[in-house]
């Protein structure tokens, strides 16, 4: 059983595109796999960004779990190990699903940290 690790990179915003991005690096057995973008396109995420105050760390926190998330499905259904070739591995995030995450409580109003860990789990 192999262990896997997601640490928080960073994120920001596309020079060419009107996207935002939040990078991770992934990681089995203490080894790095690669760089993982979660990608939202940034109409959709304006049009989600909650009233409070807190709205957009609420939001902004939201897509950093999803893209864990989004991260660990792929590596369970397989379907990752053909793309550790790329300099940064795509992986598009559902808005809504984010926002879900702020409705639900399971988001805060804090910022993830720089190699913070994002999500941990095991798999075969």
């Amino acid at each position: 059983m192999a262990s896997y690790l997601v640490l928080f990179l960073e994120e920001g915003t596309f020079d060419n595109r009107d996207a935002l991005w939040w990078k991770a690096r992934v990681y089995r057995d203490r080894q790095t796999l690669g760089i993982v973008l979660g990608i939202i396109d940034a109409l959709s995420w304006g049009n989600e960004v909650p009233d409070d105050e807190d709205g957009i760390a609420l939001l902004d926190h939201a897509a950093v779990l999803e893209l864990g998330d989004a991260i660990r499905r792929v590596i369970v259904e397989g379907s990752f190990r053909d793309h550790w070739e790329q300099e940064a591995v795509e992986i598009p995030l559902d808005v809504q699903a984010v926002r879900r995450r702020v409705y639900q409580g399971t988001s805060k109003a804090a910022l993830f940290e720089q190699h913070t860990e994002v999500i941990s789990f095991e798999h075969d």
